[in-house]
């Protein structure tokens, strides 16, 4: 029977501790950069704020390619993983994960946290991290409201699907600070996706002719999850 953890796929040592460094220090060299970030809360239903502050890294810089090729290292041994199981469209799933919407280092200093939530949207369909450093406590990644602890070392990264179902977290820091780098992975580039958004929201005539396929309670909750 199949686990939903088997959907992820965790790889041990893709980069070395030289790579993580340079990117801790890219990221402390751009620190007048960083922002926070805001998402939905998959338990209270609101868009909050995150209390890490992440900065984005620019193409064709070192750290930028550094990152860019060792996702699409991710993205195969992903592939890889899931063919080898022989339950999964893989074929399609390669096709479509053809963009990364961004690269991100993220800082979490004591106390810091992000809370329960998805990466999804309407064409992001994997996403990619990669831990920087493993010397603070606290700071578990978890899935599922923290029933699925995931223990990740300085040079680990982990891939999944980025979907309504795979609520993660990452705990507060008690001590030190914890660095990572994460990108959502999807179908088309991030400049495009803002372009042609707005144009999924139907207009109130588009609305009026489907009433009859609407399903109200769906549509009531609203806001982007």
């Amino acid at each position: 029977m199949i686990n939903m953890m088997d959907l992820v796929k965790i790889e041990r040592g893709v980069l070395t501790s030289q790579q993580c460094d340079y990117l801790i220090r890219e990221y402390e060299n751009h620190r007048e950069k960083a922002c926070q970030e805001s998402s939905f809360n998959a338990q209270t239903k609101r868009i909050e704020a995150s209390s890490f502050r992440a900065v984005s890294l620019q193409p064709q810089t070192t750290a930028f390619d550094l990152l860019h090729t060792a996702t699409t290292s991710m993205i195969e041994i992903w592939i890889e993983h899931l063919e080898r199981q022989g339950r999964f469209n893989t074929a399609l799933l390669r096709r479509c994960l053809r963009f990364s919407h961004d690269y991100r280092i993220l800082k979490y200093q004591k106390g810091e946290r992000i809370h329960p939530h998805t990466d999804w949207d309407f064409f992001t369909l994997g996403s990619c991290s990669f831990m920087l450093n493993d010397d603070y406590t606290g700071g578990e990644f978890v899935y599922f409201n923290r029933e699925v602890p995931i223990v990740l070392k300085k040079g680990d990264a982990i891939i999944w699907p980025a979907d309504c179902f795979w609520v993660h977290e990452v705990k507060a820091v008690e001590e030190g600070v914890r660095y990572s780098s994460n990108s959502f992975i999807g179908y088309l580039p991030e400049p495009y996706k803002e372009e042609i958004s707005p144009l999924i929201e139907p207009t109130a005539e588009q609305l009026a002719s489907s009433l009859s396929y609407l399903h109200k309670p769906c549509a009531s909750s609203g806001g982007k999850q």
